[in-house]
């Protein structure tokens, strides 16, 4: 099919067809992409995208294809979100080295109770659940945040909100790093990684 800068493409998923509106890639002519919130797919959809082949037809010729869910491109930047929640990693464009894949999960079990009691040992306090983020790149990453959601009701009596943290626990040391350049917007924390 001739090269454009969009292409008006029809995926044959699980609950029907959608049709999508593509844009061309700026830094790869030959790439087009569309961002979608996950809300414009019933779930099964959703969670079937991932590495799944689909037909797809374009300018009335019918292709197969392999899709890739939370993936990110680095000229496109992106926002990974987890799948029942606020929970999300935003990265600006240009920052990724490398092709990646995200995925923001619930957090694991805390095996031996290791997590809980770096948090007391740290003097430290959980403000909602947390998260496991997955990060899968040949690549580095230089320009992302992390947003998490946090409840309020669990700051202790005296505390303020100017002092929520995000913070991840360091397998190597047992210990809780806290990422001290928080913002704090609602109830949200954004903190800047790399």
């Amino acid at each position: 099919f001739p090269l454009a800068s969009t292409l008006m493409i029809t995926l044959r998923l699980p609950s029907g067809d959608k049709t999508l509106l593509l844009a061309q890639v700026p830094s790869d002519p030959s790439s087009f992409f569309a961002r979608l919130p996950q809300s414009e797919f019933p779930l099964a959809d959703f969670f079937a995208l991932d590495g799944s082949t689909v037909a797809l037809s374009v300018a009335g010729h019918d292709f197969s294809v392999e899709l890739a869910a939370n993936a990110v491109l680095p000229s496109l930047g992106g926002t990974i979100r987890e799948p029942f929640g606020a929970a999300r990693v935003v990265i600006a464009p240009g920052g990724l080295t490398s092709d990646a894949k995200l995925s923001v999960l619930p957090e694991p079990p805390d095996e031996n109770n290791r997590r809980a009691a770096a948090l007391k040992r740290q003097g430290l306090a959980a403000l909602g659940a947390g998260r496991d983020i997955v990060f899968e790149s040949s690549g580095t990453l230089s320009a992302a945040s992390v947003v998490l959601p946090f409840n309020p009701a669990l700051i202790a009596p005296g505390q303020s909100r100017d002092r929520v943290r995000a913070a991840y626990f360091n397998l190597q040391t047992g210990q809780w790093e806290v990422l001290d350049n928080a913002l704090v917007a609602g109830d949200e924390v954004w903190a800047r990684v790399t």
